[in-house]
């Protein structure tokens, strides 16, 4: 028995809802598909609110905006069944046997399926994006897998319904960034397994350069506090600053990457951005809000 749960911000979602309902009518369980929308605009809830007349969908408003951790939480106390499905709102399925997949799978804790973008590049607006998640994000289940840093998207994953009820999000992240590591994170503490598959869904919703830097910025942020609370410590990023920070200049090391943080974000800002120069960025932009809350 499954409950596909939805959280909305800003996005259309019927096309989505159109072909989960699809697929989840073809494995003949019970289910429930929940979309909770967190105080979109207007003119996405006029619209979207039209999921309602598809069967087994519920759709909900919500009169503040909660962020992504809450949402979450919210809908699984919103849910009947005994497997939660979490999907983002602004990905879409390129597997006819998603769901299948999934119910193949289903006497697991915790799957996570993973992510995939589209394979031609967009526009150089969106660029940066697109080029951060094909080569970041983007990953096989077996590397996934293997990886010491928890790879975990919460934009897709199952998990059994008693298992998240002990295990929620924590709500005081606020904004965007690392909520799922930090959950990752305690699961792993709770010796609860998380399986990956290659059961990817299309990551359609690229932001513009700019704001996706200032997203990334307030991640580094969120990133820089659950680090010196120890509640997330073995991040590739948190290990390079363990790493320079070590080192017999490391305070000087670390210096320079505070005051050469605006040339490295005029470099992410080019028209065919570079990988290194955001890592670097990140690192530097990490440093200084260590280097603030110290």
């Amino acid at each position: 028995m499954f409950s596909v749960l939805i959280p909305v911000y800003n996005e259309l979602i019927k096309p989505l809802v159109e072909r989960l309902q699809e697929q989840l009518e073809q494995t003949g369980e019970v289910y429930q598909i929940i979309v909770l929308d967190d105080l979109s605009d207007d003119h996405y809830r006029q619209q979207n609110v039209t999921v309602s007349e598809i069967m087994q969908v519920s759709y909900i408003e919500l009169s503040e905006n909660v962020g992504r951790s809450k949402i979450r939480n919210r809908l699984a106390k919103l849910a009947r069944y005994d497997h939660l499905i979490f999907l983002d709102c602004d990905v879409s399925l390129i597997d006819q046997h998603f769901i299948k997949n999934y119910q193949e799978n289903i006497e697991l804790d915790c799957v996570c399926g993973g992510i995939k973008y589209q394979s031609q590049a967009p526009s150089p607006a969106y660029s940066l994006h697109w080029k951060v998640g094909k080569n970041k994000e983007e990953i096989k289940a077996s590397k996934r897998a293997e990886s010491k840093s928890p790879l975990f998207f919460s934009s897709n994953f199952m998990i059994k319904a008693t298992i998240f009820a002990n295990n929620i999000f924590d709500e005081n992240i606020c904004g965007y960034g690392y909520e799922d590591a930090e959950f990752a994170r305690r699961l792993q503490e709770n010796d609860i397994k998380i399986t990956h598959i290659d059961n990817p869904v299309q990551h359609d919703g690229l932001k513009e350069n700019e704001v996706f830097i200032q997203d990334t910025a307030k991640a580094i942020e969120n990133l820089a506090i659950l680090y010196q609370a120890e509640k997330i410590k073995n991040t590739s990023l948190i290990k390079a600053y363990e790493r320079i920070k070590s080192l017999l200049f490391g305070s000087t090391f670390i210096s320079y990457l505070t005051e050469s943080q605006g040339y490295f974000a005029l470099k992410i800002k080019e028209s065919n951005p570079s990988l290194w120069a955001f890592d670097v960025w990140k690192l530097s932009l990490f440093c200084s809000k260590i280097k603030e809350k110290s």
